[in-house]
């Protein structure tokens, strides 16, 4: 089953003291908790922030694919609101998830 990986302030890493005060700000301002999408918002457009989670499946609930005690890699990408920026939709299905998982 696909579970969140990031925690709440993981995006705020590279981000300044006065940008991620602001954002804290605003999360109070709205009632909320400050999480990913309140940190973007104050990321400069030109800088986008790749984390990578190194872990290894230790204590895996049943009905996961990831057998107990393999190590493996998780990524967060998070990249900045653009207000000028142009809107993509797409559909993407698991398929190829699907088969590099299962394949030995």
């Amino acid at each position: 089953s696909v579970k969140g990986l990031i925690g709440s302030k993981d995006e705020a890493f590279d981000l300044t003291e006065e940008q991620r005060s602001e954002a804290e700000e605003d999360a109070e301002r709205l009632g909320i908790p400050p999480y990913g999408r309140i940190y973007r918002a104050k990321r400069p457009t030109e800088r986008g922030l790749l984390i990578l989670y190194i872990l290894r499946g230790d204590n895996i609930e049943e009905g996961d694919h990831i057998p107990d005690g393999t190590p493996f890699v998780g990524y967060c990408l998070s990249l900045p609101r653009d207000p000028h920026g142009t809107t993509i939709e797409y559909t993407v299905n698991n398929i190829y998830d699907q088969q590099e998982l299962f394949e030995e």
